[in-house]
């Protein structure tokens, strides 16, 4: 097995408590930062594939699988869509993709990317601060952990492809330490409170 198809294992492997949780109610992933990230991931792969990617597109490829399942059951079990944030956030993201997608500078595509991503998370960080038992640190871990293999995987000094996989996994593991800081905070305050 090589490393990009461990790191797609790895982002399928890693999904599954998140969505076992979705299904049982307890996670309620925010709609806009999943649409988001489907339309980023597809797009992403495409341009992956047509930049010469060969190994390190399996990161991706199992990135947008998770974040489609993700996405779809967010619909059912999901949070927002249709709040001011929500929607200037699919707004900047939206015009962050066209600016990528309409680009042939490749820094436009990557600021473009970039912008597009973190905008979409922006709904998800604000959610885990202010209830963080509607997110799992684990699935951002695990994904923190898959786009580091994926940014190995690339095996050479391309800007292009590695600039995506380092963003993941620093995005990733940023939005696991929100989720666990804010969940110990709320049972620090809930045992404080019981005193």
């Amino acid at each position: 097995m090589t490393l990009g198809e461990f790191s797609f294992a790895l982002s399928i492997v890693g999904a599954l408590p998140y969505i076992w949780q979705i299904i049982r109610g307890g996670v309620r992933p925010e709609r806009t930062t999943w649409f988001v990230w489907t339309l980023i991931l597809a797009l992403a792969v495409w341009s992956y594939e047509a930049s010469g990617a060969n190994d390190s597109v399996w990161f991706l490829v199992g990135d947008l699988v998770v974040t489609s399942v993700i996405f779809l059951l967010s619909l059912w079990r999901g949070r927002g869509g249709w709040t001011r944030l929500d929607i200037s956030c699919l707004a900047v993201a939206g015009l962050s993709l066209l600016l990528w997608e309409m680009s042939h500078i490749s820094l436009f595509t990557v600021w473009g990317t970039l912008l597009a991503d973190a905008v979409a998370l922006v709904p998800t960080i604000i959610k885990s601060l202010r209830d963080p038992d509607t997110e799992s640190a684990s699935t951002y871990l695990f994904s923190s952990v898959a786009a580091l293999c994926g940014f190995v995987a690339v095996g050479q000094w391309n800007f292009t492809l590695l600039f995506y996989p380092a963003y993941l996994f620093l995005a990733n593991f940023i939005t696991a330490l929100v989720v666990m800081v804010s969940k110990y905070q709320v049972s620090r305050l809930t045992t404080l409170e019981k005193s």
